[in-house]
């Protein structure tokens, strides 16, 4: 395995022609200097751009339009725990992507790009309180979910967990940890941040669409749209981290580890299928429980193909290869703008920005 140098904010010393950005993506060499002309990985600057094309604000959203008093009781139910989810699960990831993702990305365009990651939960963060408040007749309870629901409660400690184990191994400030311990945690990192924005996130924005596709709450359907959006690009941007760090670091990913990625995965799937399964009680309009346990699944089997782990080591979920609920796909759209750019390469953006993941190593 090649000689692993700590992260230094800015590295004067280092000068190497051969190498443009950083030597690696994780724990390498870089001079620090941002300069876009000269990028070790250029899709990050294209994920950069895309991401500010899609800046948006709370205040566009107008949520008088949403009539909670005339919800049904599985609707409220609905509203009230996936509010109580996200709220907590972007509150969570705004500090844990300053505190431990950055804290072993060397590249200072990925960086860049996670700093944005930040700002964009922050702004999630305050979309949900401000929709909340003018729309619900309960504010404190559903803020107070995430402690009250054993079920939630359950599913947000398996994540919190990991970040508890494995943040300060990965992050190593005290470099007190061996160079292997910590790329191992750095593996459990971005795995745990792909099961909260890539499981978590996407199964409870499902169920909002349920209750988009019955006209109801509108207002809250467009906010979860445009986070939706937002969350296709972290996804994809710790997916490439990960391919990226998995070829540069090949000797990492022996049986032993692959399994454990594959146990976390699974693991996180299960939750989130006991708790989409408790939260609709199989009375929500439009996805009953076998079809959000398979949809949940095939999000499991999407993590592993954005992974890149797909096509050496299979996927975890026989028969549910391809999305069950695809009218989600459809409904997600924003302006006739698909959000979904990453996984479909949709021209609808028209941004002159063209990533495609499966072609990115």
């Amino acid at each position: 395995m090649q000689n692993i140098v700590k992260k230094k904010l800015f590295d004067l010393d280092f000068v190497d022609p051969k190498v443009k950005s950083s030597t690696n993506i994780i724990l390498g060499r870089s001079s620090g200097l941002l300069d876009t002309n000269s990028l070790t990985y250029p899709w990050a600057f294209n994920l950069w751009k895309l991401m500010l094309r899609n800046t948006w604000f709370v205040e566009e959203i107008d949520f008088s339009k949403d009539k909670y008093k005339e919800l049904n009781a599985i609707q409220k139910r609905v509203y009230d725990l996936v509010h109580s989810q996200t709220m907590f699960m972007d509150a969570i990831q705004t500090a844990q992507v300053q505190d431990m993702l950055v804290s072993f990305i060397t590249d200072p365009m990925v960086i860049a790009c996670c700093a944005r990651v930040a700002f964009e939960e922050a702004n999630h963060s305050v979309s949900y309180a401000v929709g909340v408040e003018g729309v619900s007749e309960n504010t404190q309870e559903i803020l107070n979910m995430y402690r009250t629901d054993p079920v939630l409660r359950e599913k947000n400690q398996y994540i919190g967990d990991l970040y508890e184990k494995y943040g300060h191994i990965a992050s190593n400030k005290e470099n007190i940890y061996s160079k292997e311990e910590q790329l191992r945690a750095i593996i459990k990192i971005l795995i745990a941040n792909q099961c909260l924005e890539g499981i978590y996130f996407m199964s409870n924005f499902a169920m909002i669409y349920c209750l988009g596709k019955q006209g109801v709450v509108p207002a809250t359907t467009l906010n979860f749209k445009f986070i939706n959006r937002d969350e296709d690009c972290h996804t994809t941007l710790v997916s490439n981290i990960f391919k990226e760090f998995r070829r540069e670091n090949p000797d990492l990913f022996d049986p032993n580890e692959v399994k454990e990625i594959y146990e976390l995965l699974d693991k996180a799937v299960e939750l989130e299928i006991k708790w989409g399964q408790h939260v609709t009680q199989n009375e929500l309009l439009g996805i009953n429980n076998q079809q959000l346990e398979n949809y949940i699944r095939f999000l499991g089997n999407d993590r592993v193909r954005l992974l890149g782990l797909e096509k050496d080591f299979g996927v975890l979920y026989k028969g549910c290869e391809k999305n069950n609920l695809t009218w989600i796909d459809t409904f997600k759209k924003i302006n006739d703008t698909k959000s979904d750019f990453f996984q479909s390469n949709n021209a609808g953006y028209q941004l002159g920005v063209n990533i495609d993941t499966q072609d990115l190593i």
